[in-house]
């Protein structure tokens, strides 16, 4: 993928969603806040396995949902990415962590647990080169991360009070909900 912004990369993600689910619509909300249908986790992570092999088969596609801004596409893919352990795409992570999302605490996770390595150098120099320019939940993520992988970096202080701290502890509690659920449940760190 090039680096700029892609455009929107459409509905079909969220058909083959809908269609391995066997009809039932929104389940990229799922993993939004690991909710997880009647028919249990592992139905569920079935149907995001389902739905990675069909988009194995289009990986500029996949690329093109994790780059996009909207939110929705980014978790669907990152949850793919997660339940099919697939590591090809470290540089399309990494842009849509600096551009920013909704589900940045998501998406450094999926950072941080399948590129591990490679995540330690590109979240530090995130962190050490530009935090004016990110906002609290980006950095609060990524922090968060870094401690997981044992890394520690030198942040500004954050916010103590306000909305700036409730992104903060928002993205703490994110990050370490989704870190605790994928790397027990999937062992996916190395």
């Amino acid at each position: 993928m090039s680096s700029l912004e892609c455009d929107d990369p459409g509905p079909k993600i969220f058909e083959w969603l809908e269609s391995a689910a066997g009809g039932s619509p929104g389940y990229y909300l799922i993993p939004l806040h690991l909710t997880w249908r009647d028919q249990g986790i592992e139905h569920d992570l079935e149907v995001f396995r389902a739905v990675s092999s069909q988009l194995a088969k289009e990986p500029d596609y996949w690329a093109s949902c994790i780059r996009y801004a909207g939110w929705r596409h980014s978790l669907a893919a990152c949850t793919c990415l997660l339940v099919s352990k697939n590591t090809q795409f470290f540089e399309d992570l990494c842009y849509r962590f600096q551009h920013g999302s909704w589900v940045t605490p998501q998406i450094a996770v999926t950072l941080g647990l399948l590129h591990a390595e490679q995540c330690r150098p590109f979240l530090t120099n995130v962190l050490k080169g530009s935090t004016e320019k990110l906002d609290f939940k980006t950095l609060a993520s990524a922090n968060e991360v870094l401690q997981r992988l044992g890394t520690e970096v030198d942040l500004p202080p954050l916010p103590k009070e306000g909305f700036e701290q409730e992104d903060v502890s928002i993205a703490k509690m994110v990050v370490k909900r989704h870190w605790d659920f994928w790397s027990g449940r999937l062992c996916l760190r190395p």
